[in-house]
């Protein structure tokens, strides 16, 4: 395990909860930075609060409010949009340029449980899935009914290959679970809506690839040689933005001889309100399109090697941006990002 200049980041519009308050106390004992990113709809009493927070806890970062993003010397905050979830690029990349070699992230609502740490490794020992086509992850983990936010409904009912053998795997990109209230779409909390623990696997699943499973960025791992991957496109919804980032990352993994890996729940969620019907809403695009994203971006040819991995982001956008999956106004925004880690 290596102990790695750590970045964790949140964004939030709420005030400074019980959940910010255990990530900053968990981070100062890391000596870990923690990041919060603002947006205008934030509380405006969070700045004050958060601010002797951090001086009584004595972690590094802070919070930054939407004005103080205005400031901030990237090319990226002047075309993100305002109220939407994709603040959060500004995060990463204040940690990029702090210096961070691992990107811890997830949301205000939720809570770390005893085994949540700081200390992780690229290389993985995980149980392999070789199979062409969608895994459902979750059920790995559960007998319980249940599938990731993203993942098609067609084929929620499909039966799970079986795990593989067991390996050491290169992984950058590592997804933890949550229990209580998992990352689960609007129609699981609209019919099912039931709360579960996850059982704990003696090993992570490994996604071998053109193995599918929608990750999000609720418990999400990722070290430094994939950060251009951290990216969250704008032109699509709230509920989509991480779900559609997954697609790529896990596309352009498969170029750089790496693979995505699913762990045990190391938070538990307390879900902040939300009206499931506009949550329905806004998912129906990925219900619709889930399947031809998937396959446009199987069939886009993408170079092989760890220093195509900007090149190759921007191609699966370009071509996303082509197939009407994207709008065309996403493409200032990624170059800019480019442009902003370079």
């Amino acid at each position: 395990m290596t102990l790695a200049k750590t970045s964790l980041i949140i964004t939030t519009i709420g005030s400074l909860n019980k959940a910010l308050k255990e990530f900053g106390m968990l981070c100062s004992k890391n000596d870990a930075e923690f990041i919060v990113i603002g947006d205008k709809k934030t509380t405006p009493e969070l700045s004050g609060l958060f601010s002797r927070y951090q001086k009584e806890q004595q972690f590094k970062g802070g919070y930054y409010t939407a004005e103080q993003q205005q400031l901030m010397p990237f090319k990226i905050v002047s075309v993100l949009p305002y109220n939407h979830y994709t603040r959060k690029n500004i995060g990463y990349l204040l940690a990029v340029r702090n210096g961070a070699e691992i990107i811890l992230e997830t949301d205000d609502d939720n809570y770390p449980q005893g085994n949540f740490n700081f200390q992780y490794s690229e290389m993985v020992n995980g149980n392999t899935v070789s199979h062409i086509g969608w895994v459902n992850v979750y059920r790995y983990f559960t007998s319980e009914h249940i599938w990731p936010r993203g993942f098609p409904l067609d084929l929620i009912t499909t039966e799970n290959p079986k795990l593989g053998e067991l390996k050491s795997v290169y992984s950058p990109i590592q997804q933890y679970l949550a229990n209580k209230n998992p990352d689960v779409d609007a129609v699981y909390r609209l019919v099912i809506n039931k709360e579960l623990t996850f059982n704990d696997l003696d090993h992570s699943v490994v996604l071998n690839p053109y193995s599918w499973c929608p990750f999000n960025s609720q418990n999400t791992v990722w070290f430094k040689e994939v950060f251009p991957l951290l990216y969250l496109p704008s032109t699509c919804s709230f509920r989509m933005t991480d779900i559609i980032r997954s697609y790529i990352a896990q596309r352009i993994l498969w170029t750089m001889d790496a693979q995505v890996s699913f762990g045990n729940a190391t938070v538990y969620q307390e879900r902040n309100e939300h009206s499931l019907i506009k949550d329905f809403q806004d998912e129906v695009s990925g219900y619709l399109n889930d399947k031809k994203i998937i396959q446009i971006l199987t069939n886009e040819e993408l170079k092989t090697g760890n220093e195509h991995i900007r090149e190759n982001l921007l191609r699966c956008y370009r071509i996303l941006v082509e197939k009407n999956i994207l709008q065309k106004e996403e493409l200032p925004i990624v170059n800019a990002w480019i442009e902003d880690l370079l």
